[in-house]
């Protein structure tokens, strides 16, 4: 599916359930993915996944209700990809 490939994508839930399945699948699908989750360990995880295949990817960690936070890590993705 072209559809995705070359597009950034923010994932949140990223290295769990829905969230990790399609953090893996728009990468398999060569789409940028920025990972965000709020356990440190699950979201290192998914990235040495994501790694492991090659994929673009970015890390940001939540802290639940912390809007000053949401803009950072948009900040920080689309200063590494350029746009999201």
């Amino acid at each position: 599916m072209k559809i995705v490939e070359g597009k950034i994508a923010v994932v949140t839930g990223a290295a769990s359930g829905i969230g990790r399945a399609t953090a893996l699948r728009l990468a398999d699908r060569g789409c940028a993915v920025a990972l965000a989750y709020i356990d440190r360990g699950g979201l290192l995880s998914i990235a040495k996944e994501l790694a492991t295949r090659g994929a673009i990817h970015s890390t940001h960690h939540v802290v639940a209700r912390r809007r000053e936070k949401q803009k950072s890590r948009r900040a920080t993705a689309t200063s590494q990809f350029g746009r999201i």
